[in-house]
């Protein structure tokens, strides 16, 4: 139990820092489509926010089951439940943002941010499965390729080789 404890807890914090990569990416493909920096107020104001948002995005993600699924044998529903838990979290963590900032921040990052999110997130979950994958087909190998030594009786051992 201690160990699944310790790898949801990874997983915790690898879906956190991928949402503010998310949202730090969104910045810049906001900005940089206008080839302008991005104003330090808007940086300013999602910093402000991460306190409370990241916290709150931990909660909403656990709170929505996304760490009760065992993502190693995850399929197409899993992956479209993962994407209706981020966009519920968009809305509720976007709202706080919006409203802490009293309204100067790009709406535009709010959408793009949940979008990469979706994508970094679905992508972490595909290595897992990806990862469980590689090791049963090594364990499948390595037991198909076990050396054997027959001591046998004549034909009966030469039939069991």
């Amino acid at each position: 139990m201690r160990r699944f404890s310790r790898q949801k807890l990874i997983l915790i914090s690898i879906d956190l820092v991928a949402s503010v990569v998310a949202t730090l990416m969104a910045f810049v493909v906001r900005f940089a489509l206008e080839g302008a920096a991005i104003p330090l107020l808007f940086l300013k104001n999602f910093l402000k926010s991460l306190p409370l948002v990241l916290p709150l995005r931990g909660l909403l993600y656990s709170g929505m089951g996304l760490y009760r699924v065992l993502w190693s044998h995850a399929g197409a529903p899993e992956m479209l439940r993962l994407f209706g838990i981020v966009v519920v979290e968009t809305a509720i963590t976007s709202t706080v943002t919006y409203v802490m900032a009293d309204g100067r921040y790009p709406r535009s990052v709010f959408i793009i941010g949940g979008l990469l999110n979706a994508a970094f997130l679905g992508s972490v979950r595909l290595l897992l499965k990806l990862r469980h994958q590689l090791n049963r087909l090594r364990r499948a190998q390595h037991t198909q390729n076990r050396r054997v030594l027959i001591f046998g009786a004549g034909d009966a051992g030469a039939l069991l080789a």
